[in-house]
C-alpha cells in the first residue's frame, strides 16, 4: 500500500495541531487580581486584623487595610476600592472624624464613606450624613448585614441603621428635649442624662431605651467627658446641679 504526499502532510498538519492545543493547555493561566470591595481605616491593630479577615470571608472579595486616612491617601489613587469603612470612633460627633471624612471627601479618588461606631444614635447618624457619609454601621449588627449595607452604599445607596430611626420616635428621647440640658447633649444622650438622674441602672436604661446595654456604656462615657465628670454618680450631681440653676 503506498502512502500519497497528501496523506503524509496531513498527518503532519495533524500531529502540529495536537502538539499546539497541548502547549497552549500546559501555559499557566494569568492571574485574576480581583478588586477589593472595601477599604478599613481602623488606628487598633487586632481590630483592624480581625474586621480585614471577616469582610474578606464574608464578601468573597480582597479587602485592604490601614491604620490611618494618610497612609490611604498616599496609595487611593491606584489602588482600586470601591467603599471606605472609618472605624476606630465611638460616636460620628468627634471632631477628629469630622475632619478625617474631610479630608477622605477631599481626595483626587473619592469612595462612599461608611462610619462603624459604637454608638447609635440618630444625631449621630444624621451629623455624619450631613458630612457627606454614605453609610452608618453600629457595632451592634450582625456581619452580614454590615456586609450587605457596604454592598448598598457601593451600589449607590444610603444605608442608616432601623434601631437609630425607632429611638427617634422613642417618648423618653422626646421627653428628654425638654430638659435643661438639651444643647449640651444630643436626643438620646439627654435621655441617657435623665435616667441617671434618676438613678436607673444600665439594664434599666436599655430596655426603656429600646437600645444595647453596651450602647448605653457608650452614652455614659461620651456623657461624662462632656461633664468633665469621673464617674456617674458625678453626673447625676452636676445634673441635678444644673437643673436647680435651670429653674432659678
Amino acid at each position: 500500500m503506498s502512502i500519497t504526499y497528501r496523506h503524509t502532510a496531513h498527518v503532519h498538519r495533524e500531529t502540529e495541531n495536537r502538539f499546539a492545543a497541548a502547549n497552549i493547555a500546559s501555559r499557566p493561566s494569568p492571574a485574576i487580581v480581583p478588586q477589593p470591595a472595601a477599604v478599613i481605616i481602623e488606628p487598633r491593630q487586632l481590630i483592624r486584623d480581625c474586621l480585614t479577615r471577616a469582610l474578606r470571608a464574608a464578601c468573597g472579595h480582597d479587602v485592604i487595610a490601614f491604620s490611618t486616612v494618610d497612609e490611604w491617601l498616599k496609595v487611593c489613587e491606584h489602588t482600586p476600592a470601591g467603599v471606605v469603612l472609618l472605624s476606630g470612633f465611638e460616636a460620628a460627633g468627634d471632631e477628629e472624624l469630622s475632619q478625617k471624612i474631610h479630608r477622605l471627601a477631599q481626595a483626587k479618588k473619592r469612595l462612599p464613606t461608611v462610619i462603624l461606631a459604637d454608638a447609635e444614635d440618630i444625631g449621630h447618624v444624621v451629623n455624619a450624613l450631613n458630612k457627606g457619609v454614605k453609610g452608618y454601621i453600629p457595632t451592634n449588627l450582625s456581619l452580614d448585614v454590615a456586609v450587605e449595607a457596604m454592598r448598598l452604599v457601593r451600589a449607590g445607596g444610603v444605608f442608616v441603621p432601623a434601631g437609630c430611626l425607632r429611638g427617634s420616635r422613642d417618648p423618653l428621647a422626646s421627653r428628654a428635649v425638654k430638659s435643661p440640658w438639651t444643647t449640651m447633649f444630643t436626643v438620646r444622650q439627654a435621655a441617657v442624662v435623665e435616667a441617671l438622674r434618676q438613678g436607673k441602672a444600665n439594664k434599666t436604661i436599655a430596655y426603656e431605651l429600646q437600645l444595647q446595654e453596651s450602647t448605653v456604656k457608650v452614652h455614659i462615657r461620651n456623657i461624662m467627658k462632656k461633664l468633665k465628670a469621673k464617674n456617674r454618680t458625678e453626673v447625676a450631681y452636676m445634673v441635678a446641679k444644673m437643673q436647680n440653676n435651670e429653674k432659678i
